[in-house]
Order: structure tokens, then sequence, then C-alpha cells
């Protein structure tokens, strides 16, 4: 349930989905994991068309504070 409740605030839309969240209370930080379908076809700049995505890496965004608490977006993104 937080996964789609952290897709819908947030904005996320096909292909990519939350896939996870972690809030750690002593450290006052909420991470939301974000992932993408695997087989997912995406644009890639200067060559036109869609290309499958082969090599990906986890990329980690500060996202605006969630109330008192850190935020941070951990997004698994094409390398």
């Amino acid at each position: 349930m937080h996964s789609q409740l952290f897709g819908a605030a947030l904005g996320v839309s096909d292909p990519s989905f939350v896939s996870g969240d972690d809030f750690e209370s002593v450290a006052k930080r909420l991470t939301t994991e974000m992932n993408f379908t695997a087989g997912t076809r995406a644009p890639y700049p200067e060559v036109a068309g869609a290309h499958a995505v082969h090599d990906t890496v986890v990329k980690r965004y500060r996202h605006p504070n969630f109330f008192p608490h850190d935020c941070i977006l951990q997004v698994r993104t094409r390398a």
C-alpha cells in the first residue's frame, strides 16, 4: 500500500513504479525506491527511436523534505 501511496504522491507513471520504501525514524529519513518494468524501451539522446535498456545504475536524489524527515529517491536508471 505504501508503494501505491508514494507513487501517486510523486506522480510516477508507467513504465516506472515505486518498488519499495524504507522509513528510519531515528535517522528521520524516508527512502523511496523507484524502478521500471523489465523490457521497457526508452529514447536515447541523439539516436532516433526507442531502445532496449541493458545496463542500469542506481542513483540517489535528495527530494524536498517529507514533514521533518529527509526524503531520498533511489532510482534505477539507464547507465
